[in-house]
């Protein structure tokens, strides 16, 4: 396949299906709520592209990352909340646990996304995707995609076979695959190892994943460093638009924008997708155990002046009183 157009016959077949970690969980959402609203498969195929963003800084072709300075640890937990427009209609969390393979400790990393109570008499959604990933090379060894929305189930195990450089699918059988695949939950932790600060304004970044049975590649454009609000406080972010196309559902090109942390961490902290007749948000509302704190301002002006130094926070329990 060659991934990336949003026109693409691919698309079209994975309604409820393609869900990543916060993007892939919380995009179910949106999809689900649009089919309700206006069953067209044409705009829940476009939506189902931006599940991908949340895989943002995985370079396609990057040096290997330095596993002793990984900028996550077992404990680390992020909580996201989903809101159409003014509707909150779920919530988002990712958890790293220790887990094995073999007699070999490994990161076992648990994504998975459930409606709210109100959301739940109009459809209900508990969708769970579990990856687990070489501590040292932080590769996937396993996935697994656990899918129940409505009456709709699936189920499926990946095992990655790095020697032969295939993958066993337990519902599709063996494909071959590139060299360092990743599958789209490793892919968030991967791509955070790396450093993001040689980025140009404009620059294209991607990555290649296998999701859900197929090889699959995506693009995203660095647009520098803004200001966002959050339930924290103010925070200095990574600008990045996914590339889309224009027309029945977006009428920009940035209408689709994701803001990560401008720190260690390198944390998704909000992504916004404005369309022709409504909005998407997925925000972070929680963050437990992380390696490093989060630097949060008190104002978007005056970066680093007297009155308003960086605080940081050692979990989303902290918070601070924000002036505008």
């Amino acid at each position: 396949m060659e991934g990336g157009s949003l026109e693409s016959p691919f698309f079209f077949e994975l309604f409820s299906s393609l869900i990543l970690l916060l993007l892939v969980l919380s995009f179910t959402f949106a999809t689900t709520i649009i089919k309700s609203l206006f069953s067209s498969m044409h705009i829940r195929k476009i939506l189902l592209v931006v599940i991908f963003i949340l895989s943002w800084l995985s370079p396609i072709k990057a040096q290997q990352p330095d596993s002793l300075n990984a900028p996550f640890q077992v404990g680390e937990t992020l909580q996201y909340s989903i809101s159409y427009g003014l509707l909150d209609v779920g919530t988002a969390t990712m958890r790293i646990n220790l887990g094995y393979n073999g007699d070999s400790p490994a990161y076992f990393v648990r994504a998975e996304a459930r409606t709210s109570s109100a959301a739940n008499k109009l459809f209900t959604i508990y969708d769970v995707y579990e990856s687990y990933i070489d501590i040292t090379t932080g590769l996937p060894i396993k996935s697994i995609r656990n899918i129940s929305e409505n009456r709709y189930r699936y189920y499926n195990e990946v095992v990655f076979m790095r020697n032969k450089k295939q993958v066993f699918s337990s519902r599709t059988g063996v494909h071959a695959v590139p060299d360092s695949i990743l599958d789209i939950l490793s892919a968030f932790y991967y791509a955070r190892r790396f450093s993001m600060n040689q980025l140009v304004v404009d620059q294209k970044v991607g990555f290649i994943t296998y999701f859900p049975d197929e090889v699959f590649s995506f693009e995203m454009v660095y647009k520098g460093l803004e200001m966002v609000k959050s339930k924290f406080g103010w925070v200095e972010c990574q600008k990045f638009v996914p590339i889309v196309e224009t027309g029945r559902l977006f009428r920009k090109k940035d209408a689709v924008i994701v803001y990560i942390t401008n720190d260690n961490n390198r944390l998704p902290i909000k992504i916004q997708m404005r369309m022709i007749f409504s909005s998407v948000e997925i925000a972070l509302i929680g963050f437990y155990g992380t390696v490093y704190s989060l630097p949060v301002y008190k104002s978007k002006r005056r970066l680093n002046s007297e009155k308003n130094m960086p605080i940081l926070l050692r979990s989303s329990d902290d918070t601070i009183e924000t002036v505008d």
